[in-house]
């Protein structure tokens, strides 16, 4: 079994607006970000990516979200 955060930061753009004002804004990340060790902590497993289901979320609190999978 592989524990691992219901959420993580994966990447992210600093952004300033005035008020009343709105950006399009292009954030992206390499999906090897999202590599986990399988087994225990101390494993000599390498890192790897786990086929299935993702959402990214957006703001603070996540406003906006979009999911994706990862397919093998």
């Amino acid at each position: 079994m592989v524990l691992v955060p219901d959420q993580r930061l994966a990447g992210f753009t600093r952004v300033t607006l005035d008020a009343g004002q709105s950006k399009t804004v292009q954030v992206s990340f390499p999906v090897s970000v999202l590599a986990v060790t399988p087994g225990d902590i101390e494993s000599d497993n390498p890192p790897a990516v786990e086929t299935g289901a993702y959402q990214v979320q957006i703001g603070t609190p996540a406003t906006l979200s979009a999911d994706f999978s990862i397919h093998s």
